[in-house]
């Protein structure tokens, strides 16, 4: 069996908490990669149900390439038991791993989707136990990144056919990972890059929308997501704080000050989102 864990300290989003628990399986030091904030935010335009155009703000992240650290193996098989054989086959190896295209719906208990909405994306199957015959995923649920087990009789059936996209991805680790080295100039100009993204977007009215739009779709459970990820943000950099603390003597005083303010952030930005749930509760 092998021993990869999810990686929970903080939940960044689905993809990079996916990327950083195969990274720190390879070695534990490349954990401060999803503390770099290589992430801009934009503005789009978004047609709700009742097709309004409205502006909606999102992000592009670029914390890890599968590239620096993996090979990528796209395929579509064309039945069950194929599908079963090459992802079997592929968790067996040692440094074998795979993307599956997964209808959250009935996937995980505890996530915004369970019971209430078909969306897909990739979780990761990280091992296949032969004795129990269960396939050993991670994904997210409620803003922890989670580990599952699925029977493999029942592995197909939360397969989502998305056209758009492959049905499986195999993920090969390399012998050698290739990653940048992290400098205080680089920290310097993703802040930047942040601030610049977010002056950007000022003084725009966000998901302005009709009620009953609103209410019709899923908005809500992205607007708590959203929240959640502003959340894990401040958190993620109280510990780049503590860890600039460790590698910059001359500035462990204000670093760790920093550190205590994000924490603090960290903690207010999670009250309001429970006081959003709190008023959707109560609605």
């Amino acid at each position: 069996m092998k021993s990869i864990e999810p990686f929970n300290k903080v939940w960044l989003d689905c993809y990079n908490n996916l990327k950083l628990s195969l990274l720190i399986n390879i070695s534990p030091e490349h954990e401060i990669r999803g503390y770099e904030n290589i992430y801009e935010y934009f503005c789009v335009e978004h047609v709700a149900g009742s097709g309004q155009v409205v502006n909606c703000i999102t992000e592009e992240q670029s914390y890890i390439h599968y590239s620096d650290f993996a090979q990528i193996e796209k395929l579509n098989p064309d039945s069950e038991e194929e599908f079963l054989e090459i992802v079997i086959n592929q968790l067996k190896k040692k440094n074998g791993y795979v993307l599956m295209r997964t209808d959250l719906y009935d996937w995980l208990e505890g996530s915004v989707c369970w019971h209430n909405y078909h969306w897909d994306h990739y979780s990761l199957l990280v091992d296949y136990d032969e004795e129990r015959d269960t396939i050993i995923a991670f994904d997210e649920a409620g803003g922890q990144y989670k580990k599952l087990f699925v029977n493999r009789e029942k592995l197909y059936g939360h397969l989502f056919d998305n056209p758009r996209f492959e049905k499986i991805r195999l993920i090969t680790i390399s012998d050698s990972v290739s990653l940048h080295p992290i400098s205080l100039q680089r920290l310097v100009n993703n802040a930047k890059k942040i601030v610049e993204s977010i002056e950007n977007s000022l003084g725009k009215e966000f998901w302005y929308m009709q009620k009953s739009d609103y209410e019709s779709f899923w908005y809500n459970d992205l607007n708590g997501i959203y929240l959640q990820k502003i959340e894990g943000r401040q958190k993620a950099n109280a510990y780049l704080m503590k860890e600039l603390a460790n590698r910059v003597e001359n500035l462990s005083k204000e670093l760790m000050h920093l550190q205590d303010e994000f924490e603090e952030l960290s903690n207010n930005w999670a009250t309001i989102r429970m006081a959003l749930y709190l008023v959707y509760r109560k609605e």
